[in-house]
């Protein structure tokens, strides 16, 4: 069990406080695009950009890794 020592008092406000906070922040940023209806489109787009992105990367470094793996084996056996 860890060591925990209570505390009276401020606890209590600083979890409440934090709950808010993050309550206001997602409001704000539903209300930044309009419509609630509208957010997880926006997300759901984001998410196709940054895949189609990443597929050129991960192909690039695949090509990479069969190279370097070529270039061992070459070594290897010469």
């Amino acid at each position: 069990m860890a060591n925990v020592q209570s505390r009276t008092g401020r606890i209590g406000e600083h979890v409440q406080y934090i709950v808010f906070r993050l309550i206001r922040v997602l409001f704000d940023f539903i209300n930044l695009f309009g419509n609630p209806v509208v957010v997880p489109l926006l997300l759901n787009l984001s998410e196709i950009v940054l895949h189609d992105r990443l597929s050129f990367l991960y192909r690039f470094l695949f090509k990479a890794t069969k190279l370097v793996n070529l270039f061992i084996l070459y070594e290897l056996f010469t």
